[in-house]
């Protein structure tokens, strides 16, 4: 029981893989699952320990236990978005407790005597039914399959996780898929017609779900794994797979947003270019208002993880600057957030909690200065800061904001300008679980690709024209990294370049 209840948590959570500090939360209920709810926060490298002491406590049997989806930071205090720091999966939650009547009618209904649980032959009978719906939508079969005692929980897990700096294309990914199990139109032609129960509040990046193994006191039953036979995937390819448009396509259009700064300082000349602006969701298709959603999302998500990671790194704001980066920050996190107003304040909550409280700021004075930012939110009419203004609202110079976005976007390996997990030089995988035969056929091959590529490095890094450009940049001021990255060489090359002409 102890291997069976940590497997599917340690690779969902990643457990193996991780190389810094992190945390996850265990929650727990009485059977009811009404009292006595409660949640505890556990060093990840304690997984497999403290899930294989749980089925030992005398009250395992009787009470629920759920685990947190998402990596948690180290030594976090509360269960909220901002105190996710890794992304490890998407997933739907179908809730079979009150199910439409067609399907009652086949048979498909935890039944509320007897075992008072979704029997195995009926779990595994909607599983199958439900997979062979996924397939006939178009998307991709979920990772796994679990029965949670009143319903069915998909989950598409990652290969690897992804930093928090993703949250918005991650939370337009969990919202599109929720959105699209729950509109299809299942059952046997003819003989009954249904559309998937599916609980779209179960939707948000700080979300805990059903520990598998773990009892369900409600039902008398165990959630339990039905079938685990999917892949993990890319964020990525399935975010493109998923959604009906791309990342190119968000940027692009925050592109194209950029322009519209013409029509604000000069209308004539501004309709004179066809750069006519929308300010409001009307007369946009969904296509367009989608990305608009998550270019908004993916901006101020940004700036949200900046203005904490510059308070955290400060110790928290001044006495005197209470007032002043809270507003800011509440109003980048609305904008987060996605007009989710109770998601708002669970996470308003947290950010007081992690860094104003500790400044003899109140939550009730707190609720205070946000209350124009929660009004604003209600009448769809939040501030739109530049750039620029809120930086200084902030405190926080451009030098510093370019400084903290490459940490926040580059945190735990994460290489931003390529959107993937970092793997070394060579963006090569470690070789795991492989033959001795196997292993040395995959070094002797990465070995010849990085041969062909440090080959293609030195022929571009020796060009006469690129190392006078390095020495022209540095004499404007520019620093070594910033060099290396308008040159498109690593670090090492342009001190090389910059120590010869010393010399």
């Amino acid at each position: 029981m102890q291997s069976d209840i940590a497997r599917e948590p340690r690779r969902l959570l990643h457990a193996d893989a991780l190389r810094v500090p992190t945390s996850f939360a265990l929650c727990h209920a009485n059977a009811t699952g009404t009292k006595n709810f409660g949640q505890q926060f556990f060093p990840m490298d304690q997984l497999e320990t403290v899930l294989g002491e749980l089925p030992s406590l005398p009250n395992f049997s009787s009470m629920h236990t759920w685990i947190s989806q998402n990596t948690l930071r180290a030594n976090t205090r509360n269960r909220r978005v901002s105190s996710v720091i890794l992304l490890n999966a998407i997933w739907v939650d179908i809730d079979l407790t009150h199910p439409p009547k067609a399907f009652i009618d086949a048979g498909l209904k935890p039944s509320h005597g007897g075992q008072g649980h979704l029997t195995d032959r009926d779990a595994f009978s909607a599983s199958e039914l439900l997979l062979m719906d996924l397939e006939y939508a178009g998307l991709p079969r979920p990772s796994c399959v679990i029965a949670t005692g009143g319903g069915l929980c998909l989950k598409w897990i990652f290969d690897q996780p992804i930093p928090s700096a993703a949250r918005a294309r991650w939370t337009s990914l969990q919202r599109h898929v929720v959105k699209r199990v729950g509109e299809i139109r299942s059952g046997l032609e003819g003989i009954c017609d249904w559309a998937w129960p599916v609980d779209s509040s179960v939707s948000d990046a700080a979300r805990i779900l059903r520990l598998v193994n773990s009892p369900n006191p409600r039902w008398g039953s165990t959630c339990r794994m039905l079938w685990d036979r999917g892949p993990d995937y890319d964020f990525n390819v399935l975010a493109d797979e998923i959604l009906p448009y791309s990342q190119d396509e968000v940027k692009a259009y925050r592109a194209r947003a950029a322009t519209f700064k013409t029509w604000d300082q000069n209308r004539n000349k501004a309709a004179a270019a066809g750069l006519v602006r929308c300010r409001t969701a009307s007369g946009r298709d969904e296509h367009d208002q989608m990305l608009q959603d998550e270019a908004v999302r993916e901006l101020w998500t940004l700036r949200f993880e900046i203005g904490r990671q510059h308070l955290a790194n400060i110790g928290g704001p001044s006495i005197g600057a209470r007032n002043s980066t809270w507003w800011p920050m509440a109003t980048a996190l609305a904008w987060s957030c996605g007009g989710d107003q109770p998601l708002l304040m669970r996470n308003l909550a947290a950010l007081h909690q992690d860094l104003y409280q500790a400044k003899g700021w109140t939550w009730n004075e707190a609720c205070s200065s946000a209350a124009n930012v929660l009004s604003r939110l209600r009448a769809g009419t939040l501030y739109r800061f530049k750039r620029d203004t809120w930086l200084e609202k902030m405190g926080i110079s451009p030098a510093e904001a370019g400084r903290l976005q490459q940490e926040v976007a580059g945190s735990l390996g994460h290489n931003a300008r390529r959107g993937e997990w970092h793997h070394g030089a060579m963006g090569f995988t470690k070789l795991r679980d492989l033959d001795f035969p196997d292993w040395m056929a995959a070094v002797r091959s990465r070995q010849a690709q990085a041969g062909r590529r440090s080959a293609e490095i030195r022929q571009t890094t020796n060009e006469p024209g690129k190392r006078q450009q390095a020495r022209e940049l540095a004499a404007r001021g520019l620093s070594g990294r910033q060099v290396a990255a308008e040159l498109g060489v690593n670090q090492s090359t342009v001190a090389r370049w910059l120590r010869v002409q010393d010399e």
